[in-house]
Parts: structure tokens; C-alpha cells; sequence
């Protein structure tokens, strides 16, 4: 078979849109990201919590909250799974957002900003996301 140079153009090009279809590019919420090593650590996690994977761009918002840019496949309809895990006692949301991040990442999750105390004084649970 003999291919010329409009052949293996229209190839190239039927290859690279039937590789991206079924996929969607989506801005996931990380919280806050301080530097490109900072996203490297953080985006991957994300996305991949989000049914997807970093394509290595992420965006400060100059919000409370930067974003990664995901691909997902099947454009991300993929319900989140949560779960609750013990983080002992949580005073306030300030004390949450220091140890509630740490908590998930422990897990191989991140922290959905959702918390609640389970014994007063005692014991709190954040809500972590994969």
C-alpha cells in the first residue's frame, strides 16, 4: 500500500481525534497551590479523585483556591467517593484546615472541606474524597 503525504496527514489527524474523544478537560479545585512543585504533588491526587488525570496545567484563581486541569474521561461523571475518617478532636474550621489535608493524604484522598465533630472534645472526622 502506497501512502502519500495527504494520506498520512488525514491518518494523523483521525488518530488524534478519535484519541481525544470520550474525554473532557475539566478545572478541578485543589485549595491553595504555592508553586509548580506544589501542583506536581497536589494535581495528581485531584484528578485523579475526579476520574481522571493531570495534563499538567494547574491556575491560580486569586481566590481561597487554585485548580488543576484534569482530563477525564467520559467527561468526569463519575461519582466521588467519600468517607469519613477519625482525625481526633477539631476545634474550629481553622484547626480543620490544618489537619484535615494531611489526614486525607494519608488515605490517598483530599479533603472535601467538610468536617464534624463526633465526640465533643474528643474525636472529629473529615470528609475525604478519591
Amino acid at each position: 500500500m502506497k501512502f502519500d503525504t495527504k494520506t498520512t496527514t488525514l491518518a494523523a489527524a483521525l488518530l488524534f481525534v478519535l484519541s481525544a474523544a470520550g474525554s473532557a478537560a475539566k478545572d478541578v479545585d485543589a485549595g491553595w497551590i504555592f508553586n509548580d512543585g506544589d501542583a506536581k504533588m497536589k494535581c495528581p491526587m485531584m484528578c485523579s479523585s475526579a476520574g481522571g488525570t493531570w495534563d499538567g496545567k494547574w491556575k491560580q484563581t486569586g481566590t481561597w483556591s487554585d485548580s488543576c486541569s484534569c482530563n477525564l474521561s467520559g467527561g468526569g461523571n463519575q461519582p466521588a467517593k467519600t468517607k469519613d475518617i477519625k482525625a481526633g478532636p477539631i476545634w474550629n474550621d481553622a484547626d480543620a484546615d490544618t489537619k484535615c489535608p494531611a489526614v486525607c493524604t494519608s488515605h490517598n484522598a483530599t479533603w472535601t472541606k467538610n468536617w464534624v465533630t463526633t465526640r465533643e472534645g474528643e474525636m472529629s472526622t473529615c470528609e475525604c474524597q478519591r
